[in-house]
């Protein structure tokens, strides 16, 4: 490795999905960097791709095209290549490279083009099709957003993309390359798994499809609302309200809480904060920041639950019946299985400690076996039933070390 002092500016470039998601998992599947490192010393001899300026045809760039000429000229085509989907890809391609693309600074009218703004705002936020195509489409955030018909349809307006806002693309930018995190379906607590990693290690361990993308903190949305708008009103709102409220305890009864919904399907603050409060059921709550000593669980911490009351409150006549029933079973069979669970990896966690003691006990017991055996020799063999049948160590110290080592697991019969 080297490290360089001569000041010339730099790009990293090991985060792009060439390396990340190609070379560094064939990488680690074939245990050498070899084809990383050929990649790394061939890729500072190609110019940089120009993006929609285009470059002139002096300036020595090789331009590639489609076989077949499917595609006149994309995360498309990572997408579409997992599924090995070239007909869709061809399909999609074509539809983005027939948007216009980005006016950047220029403020053009709206009509006839077509625009997406944020479903929860800020107001004025506005983005055009070609940079929603490139920075939201295939990241898990399109639900937040939603067509703008009322500028396609303005013959009078004027806009600008917020991508081309400098602080707007900034923070568009590090969230795609670094606010991304995965975690199981329940969603443990403290438990994350970066992008990288997914990439580094869950894909080529063919195990990515158990974990899932985990949500924003609540936080994130509001800073860069704050960022949009250069006030800090609804940050600061979002900090006082979620500062003040404990942590989802997910699965786990907590007592002298303060909770919301029914005695039937608790709700935690911090639930009622993020999901609750927006339902129609909310006016049925029988539970409105109410203090219990008893011990109570959040039946909103799992995306079934939280669909199920979604589903509840958007009826034609909102009912939680069938969430309270659910949620009832879903208790019942909780109470019979989650705590025996628990104790079993509570045991088996306990066994495990007092095998690491045994174990550290037992490279004791053989270091002093083995020096005996160097100073002073056997005479005789010694054994115990403690260990397996016919087994025969040559002094005390072995034989000890020997027992420690079976330690508290079950011995083979």
């Amino acid at each position: 490795m080297q490290r360089f002092d001569d000041r010339q500016p730099r790009v990293c470039r090991f985060s792009k999905p060439r390396i990340r998601g190609c070379l560094l998992k064939a990488a680690l599947a074939m245990g050498t960097l070899e084809l990383a490192l050929e990649r790394m010393r061939f890729r500072p001899s190609i110019p940089n791709c120009k993006g929609t300026n285009g470059a002139r045809g002096t300036a020595g760039i090789k331009w590639y095209a489609t076989k077949f000429k499917e595609i006149d000229g994309s995360r498309e085509y990572e997408l579409k290549a997992k599924f090995n989907d070239w007909p869709g890809f061809v399909r999609e391609a074509k539809v983005r490279t027939s948007i216009p693309p980005c006016p950047q600074q220029a403020r053009v009218p709206t009509y006839g083009r077509k625009w997406v703004v944020p479903r929860d705002g800020p107001n004025g936020m506005i983005f055009c099709t070609a940079c929603y195509c490139d920075h939201v489409v295939h990241t898990g955030e399109g639900q937040r957003w939603k067509a703008a018909e009322n500028y396609t349809q303005s013959r009078e307006t004027k806009a600008r993309c917020g991508m081309s806002v400098l602080g707007i693309g900034t923070a568009m930018t590090s969230a795609q390359e670094g606010g991304v995190w995965y975690t199981l379906p329940s969603n443990p607590v403290n438990f994350g798994v970066c992008a990288s990693c997914y990439v580094a290690a869950l894909e080529p361990l063919g195990v990515p499809q158990f974990f899932v993308r985990q949500p924003a903190a609540p936080f994130l949305p509001r800073l860069l609302e704050t960022c949009f708008t250069r006030g800090p009103t609804s940050f600061d709102q979002a900090a006082s309200a979620y500062a003040s409220i404990p942590l989802c305890r997910r699965d786990e009864d907590v007592g002298n809480r303060r909770w919301y919904g029914r005695s039937d399907c608790a709700i935690c603050p911090e639930g009622y904060l993020d999901f609750a409060r927006h339902s129609p059921l909310a006016g049925m709550m029988e539970l409105e920041n109410t203090s219990r000593e008893a011990g109570m669980m959040c039946e909103l911490y799992s995306p079934r639950m939280r669909t199920l009351h979604k589903q509840c409150g958007e009826a034609p006549r909102p009912d939680p019946a069938p969430l309270l029933a659910s949620s009832v079973r879903w208790r019942l069979i909780w109470a019979g299985t989650v705590p025996r669970i628990r104790m079993m990896l509570f045991q088996g966690q306990m066994m495990q400690m007092e095998q690491q003691m045994l174990n550290g006990m037992s490279l004791v017991s053989t270091t002093a076996g083995g020096i005996d055996q160097i100073n002073y020799g056997s005479l005789r063999t010694y054994s115990s039933p403690a260990v397996r049948h016919g087994f025969q160590f040559d002094n005390m110290n072995l034989l000890r070390a020997a027992v420690y080592t079976v330690g508290v697991w079950p011995r083979c019969k």
